[in-house]
């Protein structure tokens, strides 16, 4: 990867990801708290796959111009620095509040993932289902992988009666790519 090396190390995430009436991801809202590991930290990176989308911080800094990442395979990520409100000394905290809006021109993979390199203390990860595109059957998954990835783990996963899902990870997440996929 050319990304930058990390300088910070995520406390808690919570990502909720709602899909439209259409089955598209339609919003990704993220709650972040990031401690520093070196002085003068003073950006969070933000990477997708995707650049069909719109970055918008609510709470923690200012979204940067986006910009390309090739990784050591040759893919190509999508960026956003989230330029902090103050640069951040070593072992202090700041909370990131964003919202992602999504504007797919063709349907992505029918999955919600996500990939941790790093170790991250607490996770979240909430989904909402349009109740005009509800899907016949979800699972919570693991894969080895980002691209060109399989499923090592797989358990099936119930909707409550507002058409919603979520699994906690209490400890963490690190070296792994978890989340949900489904069928229509």
């Amino acid at each position: 990867f050319d990304a930058p090396q990390a300088r910070h190390r995520t406390v808690d995430l919570r990502d909720y990801y709602y899909l439209g009436p259409d089955g598209l991801p339609a919003q990704h809202r993220s709650d972040q708290v990031i401690e520093a590991t070196v002085n003068g930290l003073d950006r969070y990176t933000y990477m997708v796959d995707t650049n069909m989308l719109t970055l918008d911080v609510q709470t923690g800094g200012i979204p940067s111009a986006p910009y390309q990442l090739r990784a050591s395979d040759g893919n190509i990520y999508h960026a956003i620095d989230i330029m902090l409100d103050h640069q951040l000394p070593r072992g202090s905290t700041a909370v990131l509040n964003y919202t992602t809006t999504f504007r797919y021109e063709e349907p992505p993979p029918t999955e919600m993932r996500r990939a941790f390199r790093r170790k991250v203390d607490k996770f979240l990860l909430w989904i909402h289902f349009h109740p005009d595109m509800v899907p016949s059957r979800l699972w919570w998954a693991e894969w080895n992988g980002i691209t060109n990835s399989s499923i090592t783990h797989r358990e099936p996963v119930a909707l409550n009666s507002a058409n919603e899902a979520h699994r906690f990870l209490e400890g963490g997440a690190e070296h792994a790519v978890v989340g949900f996929y489904w069928e229509w």
